[in-house]
């Protein structure tokens, strides 16, 4: 008997170094023994550890009796030869309430003797160094067992049973607990807190898994399928570790808070079980994978992405998302990995909020698709992805990617709305069925983007989009259309360096500008230009303007061409061929008007005559501030000398005849230019009897 009789110090060591062979060791103590030594305690024996001290067994026990903890500490420190000895000899250990056990050697201890161990009611391992419970088998003695590990790892490797009583498990407390074992409990297992290692399949019983909070792993080094619950609850945000993958199912698992957050640190997380999440939502973070997959229609449940991957992979005829929300926001995918074409239910709103969507070639037919920025991708090569978003696409931002791989195509059934950006890139083909009424850009980075009718209904159009961008390499294919044109509207901007299938129709209002910077934009039918043309020029560059290019088709030419430079100042002999032949049409021609240094261009222009234009020469500019004008005789005094300085050569005489009682009409019809006086800075105008009074102005220009 060791009780509080003693004196102390504590803890009090008692050291064996013989056999022992006592009737029975009790240990009621609210202090801290310890026995070791390289002695014994052997024989039919047994310990039993009550009150609140601890008790610390290190010796290469052989008793019999078995180990019963009913209060206090109980530290095992030797895990015995796996035969015949052990901290706690043979017998088996019995844990009742509020019972603790721990390891306080300084290293893992592994019991490798085979002991029968009782977990009669809640207890906890406190976890000062690592244990395993060892091969023995695990029997649950009450309703629910609340297993609390405060540190480090507890694991078992022997089986648990409740003996057909229908017990259930409870994990809780920050450490960490590893089942190693197909166990036979049915009343369930929760997970409160801390980390539950899954190591095999069957480790969490036949009844109902709960997670509640805390961590869930498999670190046996090799994916895991766990079958064997009933069910499977969700009632709390929880984290899997990841260090390998681990199957859940076919389970029903079913969604108890709202939102939870399941966070996936690392390689894949699959649920192949229907889901049920009673208009719940799942916020799904971390870089590692969740795959959803299994047999069966998944519902009530939305899912936000923030990060890492999201796998829709149920089977044909089964639904990842039947009708609640689908976003995916910045730094995380959404793969359709499946491509059933039932990945996602006809009112499922999916947003694209910064991520990727990989369609991996499914087609699907969903509510709609908000797009805030991100990508859509199809890099399933020889597959078309048909998406039939019911309220259509709504492009909200700038940079809405389309990226489509070279052997990969996707179409869009539906309208495309908003002010934002349509950005097609990949060197694949992105084919628009509807009349489009999106406002923003369209820019074509990469591959085909083709406008088509095939219901022959007057659809396939962008032509509210402001600005179509054409990339070097990439492709307008309007071949589809009925039409088999690119009418460009009031408003719009066509410019680029790529191609267009098909014609070109530019009505009045519209601009086509070749080229980004300089360049060539081609158009493989006809063109006809009724809005402005506008053409870029520099000096320095191997092709030293724009062009637009019909490769079987003519140029109907009309409108106004505006010519601008965009390179260094421009230099007397330089010639521009705009176009290849005459372009004759032209409402107006606009050339630039001086040459980048302030100085006036004069320009021979052939436009009309052979496509090109040279500068021939260039002027000072003229002043703009009003000067007099000098008045003079000639030296015969029949005639009126006016000067004016040399620089504002340019400016124009005007001359207004009228008596001089009535004075200078307001009227500015009254007034004519001088003959002659733009081009220079003297006038001599003879004396007229029969006038009665003029009156001179300068006017620039």
């Amino acid at each position: 008997m060791f009780n509080d009789t003693a004196t102390g110090p504590f803890p009090i060591t008692v050291t064996l170094n013989m056999t022992v062979n006592p009737g029975g060791v009790q240990v009621n103590t609210t202090n801290s023994y310890t026995i070791s030594g390289t002695g014994t305690i052997a024989g039919g024996t047994g310990v039993e550890k009550d009150n609140t001290g601890s008790l610390t067994l290190s010796g290469t026990n052989t008793y019999t009796g078995g180990t019963i903890v009913n209060a206090g500490t109980l530290n095992i420190n030797y895990g015995g030869d796996g035969v015949a000895n052990s901290a706690i000899g043979t017998g088996p250990l019995t844990n009742v309430l509020g019972s603790k056990i721990d390891n306080t050697s300084g290293h893992a201890i592994t019991l490798l003797t085979p002991i029968a161990q009782y977990w009669n009611d809640d207890f906890t391992f406190v976890g000062t160094t690592n244990f395993n419970t060892g091969p023995g088998t695990v029997t649950l003695g009450s309703g629910v067992v609340n297993l609390t590990v405060n540190s480090n790892l507890l694991e078992v490797d022997g089986l648990i049973t409740d003996n057909g009583l229908n017990y259930a498990l409870g994990k809780m407390g920050n450490g960490t607990l590893t089942l190693s074992n197909y166990n036979y409990f049915s009343g369930g297992l929760q997970l409160t807190a801390g980390k539950l290692n899954i190591n095999t399949d069957g480790a969490v019983g036949s009844g109902i898994f709960a997670i509640n909070g805390g961590t869930l792993d498999n670190t046996s080094g090799s994916a895991i399928t766990l079958s064997s619950p009933s069910a499977m609850q969700w009632a709390g945000s929880f984290t899997f570790a990841g260090s390998s993958d681990l199957i859940i199912g076919p389970v029903t698992l079913g969604l108890f808070a709202d939102p939870i957050t399941l966070t996936v640190s690392s390689n894949t997380l699959s649920t192949v079980g229907i889901l049920n999440g009673g208009n719940r939502t799942v916020n799904k973070a971390g870089p590692g994978t969740w795959t959803i997959g299994g047999t069966g229609a998944n519902s009530g449940v939305g899912i936000n992405i923030n990060a890492g991957t999201v796998n829709f992979n149920k089977d044909a005829g089964s639904v990842a998302v039947n009708a609640n929300q689908v976003t995916v926001n910045t730094n995380s995918t959404l793969v359709l990995l499946n491509p059933t074409g039932t990945q996602l239910g006809s009112l499922v709103p999916l947003t694209l909020n910064g991520g990727t969507i990989e369609l991996n070639g499914d087609s699907e037919t969903f509510s709609s698709l908000t797009f805030n920025s991100g990508i859509l991708r199809n890099s399933a090569d020889s597959t078309t992805s048909a998406l039939q978003p019911n309220l259509g696409v709504s492009l909200a931002v700038t940079n809405c990617d389309v990226d489509v791989t070279n052997d990969a195509a996707i179409t869009i059934n539906a309208t495309i709305t908003n002010s934002g950006w349509l950005v097609k890139t990949g060197g694949g083909l992105l084919t628009l069925v509807s009349n489009n009424t999106y406002t923003g850009s369209t820019v074509i980075l990469g591959g085909t983007l083709a406008l088509a009718d095939p219901l022959a209904i007057g659809a396939g159009s962008i032509s509210n989009s402001a600005v179509i961008n054409i990339g070097s390499g990439a492709t307008l294919d309007v071949l589809g259309r009925g039409d088999q044109t690119l009418t460009l509207a009031s408003g719009q901007t066509l410019m680029g360096n790529g191609s267009i299938n098909g014609s070109l129709f530019a009505l009045a209002g519209s601009t086509v500008s070749p080229g980004a910077s300089i360049g060539t934009l081609t158009v493989t039918n006809n063109i006809t230009l009724g809005g402005t043309l506008l053409m870029e020029l520099n000096r320095t560059n191997a092709q030293t303007c724009d062009s637009l290019v019909s490769v079987t088709g003519t140029i109907a030419y009309g409108g106004a061409l505006w010519v601008t430079n965009i390179g260094p100042a421009l230099q007397v002999g330089d010639f521009f061929q705009l176009f290849p032949s005459a372009a004759v049409g032209f409402a107006a021609v606009n050339l630039p008007a001086t040459d980048g240094n302030g100085n006036v261009c004069v320009w021979a222009n052939k436009v009309a005559v052979d496509g090109s234009i040279q500068l021939s020469a260039v002027q000072s500019p003229v002043p703009t501030t009003p000067i007099k004008i000098t008045f003079g005789m000639s030296a015969s005094g029949s005639a009126l000398t006016l000067s004016w300085p040399l620089d504002h050569t340019g400016w124009r005489l005007l001359v207004q005849t009228n008596h001089l009682p009535l004075g200078i009409s307001l009227n500015t019809n009254d007034w004519g230019t001088v003959a002659g006086s733009a081009a220079t800075n003297t006038v001599s105008i003879p004396l007229d009897s029969s006038k009665p009074s003029e009156f001179y102005r300068l006017v620039y220009p």
